[in-house]
């Protein structure tokens, strides 16, 4: 069973508890060796029978060796990083990148776990890496907690109610009963302060507490102060010379020259004096009093202050103006009685207020209108005297009157008709005008005539015929081409001049050599001379 051999007769081998490979078998290599056993911690052992039946654990067969055979590894707890963990062998766990902790360890506590991690704001994360190697703050331990783990705190601004403000942690801003402003937060700044204080009667004090709740009057807000705010000031009934009242503050009062009757006092509550004056009764007599007083006698009230010795009711008066301008002074009754029109109290008649007095004014259409001499002249009327109406006159009707020679005078229809004139209508005056001008025969020095005005005829140049005339029949005499010296014939002086003359006509100078407008004396000029050689027709 051990695997020894010996040569032996099948006989002496049965006999030993051998067993027998065959006659003439040499023992080399003719019996099977015992193999290799794998425990159960994965190491081998090499079993001393055939057949393993020694091996305490897994038997790989005869003639196997420990160096040949690969024994099944046990597991045991693999811890990774972030605390997890796997049972494998330690050679997958190796090659995970794990931690392996030992055959046949469980996974159960057996891995550390990632812990806290307490950052600069005092707040606190947990790391996901065992050692913290992910914290960006302070690593406290594997294993801890942020449940249970205290971190140190940030400090911070504290205010008070005072306005004062200390650096300190939250939870010892609390504990001294501040008011926290935040992590990293700088006194400076940071904290309200107490406000102005408006007072009942009108003055201010700053508070010495935030809120207000020091404040005895009307708290103006945090940061305020009394210089920065305007308090309400007390109002009290405030009495006037004319005897109203209105509630306003003492500063208002005086400014407005009133009388002030105390702080909280109203006008509701306050009789304010009232003033006195005048009073005009019916009978012409004058009694001092308040303006109630007066209405209540039946008389005219003449205002505050107006006193009975300055003789206030006697009759009033003013200037009153008639319809022919005149002016009289008297009292408005007076005025009235005589159909004037009263100007008013204190009015005078130097300088006149009354207008000028109105009459007919008649216009060349025949058509009048009321208006003032001076109105009439400047609208071109004719005045028909003061106070006259336009329904008591005929106004005389005159237009312009047209002559054959063109000239214009204003005239009434007979007259025009008689004059043999041409009437242009009631109103139409010479000014609005412009009679027909006569027009006649107009002869050229080249012969030619035109039927123009006069004034047209001798701009041209020319020779007005007269008024009416006409171009046909001869009415122009034709020209003489040639007669230069204008001596009724062309002869050898008219020959001289042109020869003289021969040659381009000199720019702006008078040229009458060139008879044929060529602004050039030369050829034609002298065929034109020669053709009418003789006498002129």
């Amino acid at each position: 069973d051990d695997g020894s051999c010996t040569s032996v007769t099948e006989e002496d081998c049965v006999a030993a508890g051998g067993a027998f490979q065959g006659d003439g078998i040499a023992c080399a290599g003719a019996c099977p060796q015992p193999g290799a056993c794998c425990l159960a911690d994965g190491s081998c052992v090499l079993s001393t029978e055939v057949g393993g039946a020694d091996c305490a654990g897994t038997y790989q067969g005869d003639d196997t060796t420990c160096g040949g055979v690969s024994c099944p590894q046990p597991p045991g707890a693999c811890c990774f990083d972030d605390g997890s963990c796997t049972s494998v062998t330690e050679e997958d766990c190796v090659a995970a990148g794990g931690a392996f902790q030992g055959d046949g360890i469980a996974c159960a506590g057996a891995c550390p776990q990632p812990g806290a991690c307490c950052l600069a704001d005092g707040s606190c994360v947990q790391s996901a890496e065992v050692g913290g190697g992910d914290c960006a703050g302070t690593y406290q331990g594997d294993g801890t907690d942020c449940g249970t783990t205290a971190c140190d705190q940030p400090p911070g601004a504290c205010c008070f109610d005072d306005g004062s403000c200390t650096s300190v942690t939250e939870e010892d801003c609390v504990a001294a009963g501040g008011a926290f402003q935040g992590d990293g937060i700088d006194c400076a700044g940071a904290c309200p302060q107490p406000g102005a204080c408006c007072l009942a009667d009108g003055s201010c004090v700053l508070s010495t507490e935030v809120g207000g709740a020091d404040c005895a009057g009307t708290y103006q807000g945090d940061d305020t102060t009394c210089g920065g705010v305007s308090c309400p000031q007390p109002t009290g009934a405030c009495c006037f010379a004319d005897g109203s009242c209105s509630d306003l503050t003492a500063d208002n009062c005086a400014a407005g020259a009133g009388a002030y009757t105390g702080d909280g006092t109203t006008c509701a509550a306050t009789m304010c004096p009232q003033p006195t004056g005048a009073c005009c009764l019916a009978d012409g007599s004058c009694v001092d009093g308040t303006g109630d007083d007066c209405l209540d006698h039946g008389g005219v009230y003449q205002g505050d202050g107006i006193e009975c010795v300055t003789d206030p009711c006697r009759p009033l008066t003013g200037a009153c103006c008639f319809a022919d301008g005149s002016c009289s002074v008297g009292t408005a009754d007076e005025c009235a009685a005589g159909g004037g029109s009263y100007e008013g109290d204190g009015t005078s008649c130097s300088p006149s207020p009354c207008p000028p007095p109105l009459g007919a004014c008649c216009f060349d259409d025949g058509t009048c209108t009321p208006d003032t001499l001076d109105g009439c002249n400047g609208a071109g009327g004719n005045y028909q005297g003061d106070l006259v109406d336009c329904f008591d006159v005929t106004c005389p009707v005159s237009g312009g009157c047209c002559f054959d020679d063109g000239s214009c005078v204003d005239d009434d229809p007979d007259g025009c008709a008689a004059a043999g004139g041409a009437y242009q209508g009631d109103g139409v005056t010479c000014d609005r005008v412009t009679c027909p001008t006569p027009v006649g025969a107009c002869c050229f020095d080249d012969g030619s005539c035109g039927v123009l005005d006069p004034d047209t005829c001798t701009g041209a140049a020319g020779v007005y015929q007269g008024d009416d005339t006409t171009c046909g029949g001869g009415t122009c005499d034709e020209p003489c081409l040639g007669d230069l010296d204008d001596s009724g014939d062309v002869g050898i002086v008219d020959l001289l001049t042109v020869l003289s003359a021969w040659g381009p006509c000199k720019e702006g100078e008078p040229c009458p050599a060139d008879i044929d407008g060529s602004l050039d004396v030369g050829f034609g000029d002298l065929l034109v001379l020669l053709s009418a050689w003789g006498l002129c027709p």
